[in-house]
């Protein structure tokens, strides 16, 4: 900043068409990276194979090819979902299907938030940036869980919130419901009755 500030310049726009040479530089970072991920880390055979055996997708996957024979709970189970290239994917977007692989998840989440481009975005960010163009059941988690246990980003990362205070001891109560406590456990993995929290009382 303070090299630019001891020089005087004057700044020209000039349009894509005339500066070629920069023009791909203006791009947005996620638009460079889809062609190469797709055409270096994503094989169509490899991910057709990985259809075919995921719990998630391979019921949709299966129905899509073969429409005529599929009962109506399973045309329901498939209605968001389209075949583009016999590949699947989300109609909203489209955004392709990434069945439950880790290697092929990962080598995703290092490109979009790991590669030099991306800059080692937040959670927030490199979710949005994958989510213009990929799918997945939990995807949320999956690059918060990423993100967060970055090696490069705990080392380099500033925090931004204030220090946390120093845990203080309760006094012990003399008799019963002297001190009652209430703390809620929330965005558990859902129960069979549709559950995701807990709430916990302390006496």
């Amino acid at each position: 900043m303070e090299l630019l500030q001891a020089n005087d310049f004057v700044v020209r726009y000039k349009s894509g068409k005339i500066n070629v040479v920069a023009d791909a530089l203006s791009r947005q970072p996620h638009l460079a990276l889809v062609s190469t991920v797709q055409s270096q880390l994503i094989e169509n055979q490899q991910l057709i194979s990985e259809y075919q055996n995921d719990k998630y997708f391979g019921p949709i996957f299966i129905t899509l090819q073969h429409l005529e024979r599929a009962n109506q709970k399973e045309i329901a189970q498939a209605h968001h979902f389209e075949l583009i290239n016999n590949l699947l994917y989300l109609k909203q977007g489209p955004r392709m299907a990434i069945p439950n692989n880790k290697e092929l998840r990962t080598k995703l989440l290092q490109e979009y938030h790991d590669n030099v481009i991306s800059g080692h975005l937040g959670v927030e960010k490199t979710t949005d940036a994958l989510m213009k163009y990929y799918y997945w059941p939990r995807m949320n988690k999956t690059v918060y869980k990423y993100v967060t246990s970055c090696d490069e980003c705990q080392r380099n990362k500033g925090r931004t919130h204030q220090p946390f205070g120093l845990l203080q001891p309760l006094t012990t109560p003399t008799r019963r419901w002297e001190q009652v406590t209430m703390d809620f456990i929330v965005q558990l993995p859902l129960t069979k009755k549709k559950h995701d929290a807990i709430i916990v009382f302390v006496d």
